[in-house]
């Protein structure tokens, strides 16, 4: 098990607007937490931490139920709040944003972890552990761009927590905004890419993540298949150079190579929780 990572599972049961999600019957949307979760705690041992964090204000109990007692030594922190549709015009993705906040400010596990993997609560990954296993051994973002490096895959997105904080929740809280079309793919894109013209250290998830479960705003099935995910993989190790990146290699990182400390574009506050 990986002590240093805390896997962080997002979540809304009961959608406010129901034209933010085609899948918005909540029973519905519940059995699919139930259903992740139960695979996350039985069918994975990469990860000992789960945190849930929920903004609807949603009675979990019987999401605990099934963390209660498992035999596999998973904890499960559960945390819920009522963020009440009060997303300021910003559209569901300033509630992801504010659902990683709150957790941040009120998990003890993501408080104390140099890491954190966020994935959305209703899915699984089902090639976590490789995913775990293949992780470097320093790292600041694990993720997958796509569209010319104009979004990221949120579905499953991994932070050195201290960066997290430091550039990316400020910056993606103040600009994200669906109706703008800067939605969350967007701006954590534009943050990270902002990052690493500063030197920070950015890693692909190989393999590629196979994904299960529904999408939440076109009620429709994740299509990332084994297949898929392999040719996604080699085309990545293709375009990589691996030697030069020294990606799952426990070599340093080629900027730890230079020896040049990261530095800012522009000041960040270093607690952006604020």
């Amino acid at each position: 098990m990986c002590e240093d990572i805390v896997l962080l599972l997002t979540g809304t049961i009961k959608v406010g607007d129901k034209k933010l999600a085609k899948r918005n019957d909540e029973r519905q949307r519940l059995n699919d937490y139930k259903l992740a979760l139960r695979k996350w705690i039985e069918s994975q041992s990469a990860i000992k931490n789960i945190v849930f964090v929920e903004n609807s204000g949603y009675p979990l109990n019987e999401l605990e139920e099934i963390a209660k007692d498992n035999e596999h030594g998973i904890c499960v922190d559960f945390i819920s709040f009522n963020q009440n549709g009060r997303y300021h015009g910003k559209g569901k993705s300033y509630g992801e944003i504010c659902l990683i906040e709150y957790a941040h400010e009120h998990s003890r596990a993501l408080k104390k972890c140099k890491y954190f993997i966020k994935v959305t609560g209703r899915l699984f990954v089902r090639n976590f552990e490789s995913i775990v296993r293949s992780l470097p051994s320093e790292y600041d973002f694990v993720c997958n761009f796509s569209n010319n490096l104009a979004y990221i895959d949120t579905t499953i997105v991994g932070f050195r927590s201290e960066v997290y904080i430091k550039r990316i929740h400020q910056y993606a809280a103040k600009n994200v905004c669906d109706e703008e079309k800067e939605y969350i793919e967007r701006v954590f894109a534009k943050a990270i890419l902002m990052s690493i013209a500063c030197d920070y250290r950015w890693y692909p998830l190989l393999p590629v993540p196979i994904i299960e479960g529904m999408s939440g705003t076109k009620n429709k099935p994740y299509t990332q298949g084994r297949v898929r995910s392999i040719k996604g993989t080699i085309l990545s190790r293709l375009f990589h150079d691996f030697n030069r990146t020294s990606y799952g290699l426990n070599k340093p990182h080629i900027l730890e190579i230079w020896k040049k400390p990261p530095t800012d574009l522009h000041s960040n506050s270093d607690n952006a929780f604020v």
